[in-house]
Order: C-alpha cells, then sequence, then structure tokens
C-alpha cells in the first residue's frame, strides 16, 4: 500500500506550493484517493492559484500501471505550473519521466537530489 502526504504550503515568492510524499507502491485506486484529497487541500490553502509542486519519490517503490494513467492525467492539469521530482530509485525516475512524456509535460518539470535545490528551481519560475 502506497502511503503519501500532502502539505500545502507558500514558497518564499508567495507563490503557492504542494509537496507530496510518496512511500511504498501506489495503485490506481490510492492515486485516485490521493488526487481526490490533493484537490481539497488545494481548494481549501490556494483557491484558484496556479501552484508549484514538489513530488518526493525517496522512499517510493512502485506505482502501478493504473497509478500512472491516473497522474500522467492529473500533472497535464494547467494547475500544476512548475513540477520538481525529488529522489526516487532509477525506476521511479523512468516512470516519472514516462508519466510526463505521456502527458506532454516535460517541459514544466526536473529531477532533483537535494531538496533546497528543487525548491530554488520552483521559485524561479
Amino acid at each position: 500500500m502506497g502511503f503519501y502526504s500532502i502539505r500545502p504550503d507558500r514558497l518564499a515568492n508567495g507563490r503557492p506550493l504542494v509537496k507530496l510524499i510518496l512511500r511504498g507502491t501506489m495503485d490506481r485506486d490510492e492515486a485516485h484517493e490521493m488526487i481526490t484529497q490533493l484537490r481539497a487541500a488545494l481548494a481549501a490553502v490556494i483557491g484558484d492559484e496556479s501552484c508549484a509542486l514538489l513530488i518526493d519519490h525517496r522512499e517510493q517503490e512502485t506505482l502501478t500501471a493504473g497509478a500512472r494513467k491516473a497522474l500522467a492525467d492529473e500533472v497535464n492539469d494547467p494547475l500544476y505550473w512548475r513540477i520538481a521530482f525529488l529522489g526516487g530509485s532509477v525506476f521511479i525516475r523512468t516512470v516519472s519521466r514516462f508519466i510526463l512524456r505521456a502527458s506532454g509535460q516535460t517541459h514544466k518539470a526536473r529531477f532533483f537530489s537535494d531538496v533546497q535545490e528543487a525548491l530554488q528551481w520552483l521559485q524561479e519560475g
């Protein structure tokens, strides 16, 4: 079972930021539940603003095909203006790149091993 937490925040420049921390294996149902909770947190904290997204994969093992499809649909939303991926195994990085390519969103994402570098890049946009 995949574990995640959602932490709405703001970057130093005031732009909305959402931090997702993913652990274990995520299946389609868990991905849909996470997206539902993510949307509710966003609506409560930032309203209609677009936001930066920091996805921490350092403890994630895998995503099922159903979860990959759900996440590809989600990252395609213009709500997310920049996405930073933190850590992750070679498999998770490969899957994340596949999701970005499938959704046509490679231009708004980067991969990092350091959280401060990721946050700096998100703020620069």
